[in-house]
């Protein structure tokens, strides 16, 4: 089909190229910094930041900051008639059970959690007073911090996962809830899919028509 009239032909500028070339930053620009490790590294250290930074919240000492110290404080401080009575336990009668069996493990979480029995923790919370939470003028300006108060990603990859555990503990215990830190995959939504299914097939097999 013609339309009719002149058509307009594509042309090259080379000036106009060099020019948007300058001013934008090109996809092969980001491919060959994204292989020489340039934007990982700048990422690494946000995810860094960011772990340092929750981290200091979940081992805050202050009794007045929700962390995992004042949690296991006020599960001590509470009879074990007054605690959640939500999970497993409560469905099998066995609320005083579990209850006694939590006393032990509570005074061990409560020694991790602390500063005065755990050195990881203490270390970490000289990092949230001399540099995460404000800065300290005399690291700031001289260093040392490291040298002074070292804690490696072994050590922290330890505080997060004994944190998740005491949080399975009790979350367990009290309310049948269990969180995970690891990220989902296609087979856990494969997993949930059949599990609606079935849960579904069973309500349809149970109508009375």
């Amino acid at each position: 089909m013609w339309y009719g009239g002149q058509v307009k032909h594509f042309a090259w500028d080379n000036a106009k190229n060099g020019k948007l070339r300058a001013q934008r930053i090109l996809f092969e620009d980001i491919v060959f910094h994204i292989e020489r490790g340039d934007v990982l590294d700048i990422l690494h250290q946000a995810h860094e930041d960011v772990v340092l930074f929750r981290l200091c919240r979940v081992y805050d000492q202050e009794l007045n900051a929700l962390s995992l110290r004042t949690l296991l404080l006020r599960i001590q401080e509470t009879p074990a008639d007054a605690r959640p009575n939500e999970g497993v336990a409560s469905a099998l009668g066995a609320s005083e059970l579990m209850n006694n069996a939590l006393e032990p493990a509570i005074a061990a979480d409560l020694e991790f959690v602390e500063q005065s029995s755990n050195d990881r923790v203490k270390r970490l919370m000289m990092w949230r007073h001399k540099e995460i939470a404000h800065r300290d003028e005399t690291f700031a300006l001289q260093g040392g911090l490291s040298d002074k108060f070292p804690i490696n990603w072994t050590e922290i990859q330890q505080l997060i996962d004994g944190g998740m555990a005491i949080i399975n503990r009790y979350y367990g215990a009290f309310f049948g809830v269990f969180y995970s830190h690891q990220p989902p995959d296609i087979g856990d939504y494969e997993r949930l899919v059949a599990a609606i299914h079935y849960d579904l097939e069973r309500r349809r097999q149970a109508r009375p028509w």
